[in-house]
């Protein structure tokens, strides 16, 4: 029988994998994930803001942790302050929200697993995104892709570990 939390888990995934394709294919890679906010027109900003929260929101629930929960509340800040080149406040609220939830998660993984594995692929391959990106000379792309990487392992982590 399936279960609450499965069900979640089959749905927290589905903002960013239509999210991140129409941004690749209107608009190609970008600089990072938080410029699509700029890429997108006026009538599709709100787009960012909802993958972030719903995104933030559904990470919550998946597993008890108060790493999880600021985690998921980080990627919450991260959609309310989506102009992140207009003040030095919104800049320093929008970097702190996708670093903090970056490494929240990753604490929540082994304080809530047990398992260190996830953290260290993580970090190897974000290790190799960043050599790579670098060698072909694409390093404008380089926090594109440790997003999209870091969003991905969360999904793969959370299926391993939950299913």
């Amino acid at each position: 029988m399936i279960t609450d939390t499965q069900i979640n888990l089959l749905i927290f995934p589905l903002p960013l994998l239509l999210f991140i394709p129409y941004i690749v294919i209107n608009y190609g890679v970008l600089n990072s994930f938080s410029e699509s906010w700029y890429v997108l027109p006026n009538g599709k900003k709100w787009l960012f803001t909802y993958t972030m929260y719903f995104t933030g929101f559904l990470v919550i629930p998946l597993y008890p942790s108060i790493y999880n929960l600021l985690a998921g509340a980080s990627l919450a800040i991260v959609g309310v302050s989506t102009a992140f080149r207009g003040t030095n406040f919104q800049k320093i609220l929008h970097f702190f929200g996708a670093l903090s939830g970056i490494i929240l998660i990753q604490v929540s993984w082994v304080i809530v697993t047990h398992n260190w594995f996830p953290s260290i692929l993580w970090l190897v391959l974000s290790i190799a995104i960043i050599w790579a990106c670098d060698r072909h000379e694409h390093e404008e792309e380089t926090i594109w892709w440790l997003e999209v990487w870091s969003f991905l392992l969360i999904y793969i982590t959370l299926i391993w570990w939950l299913w």
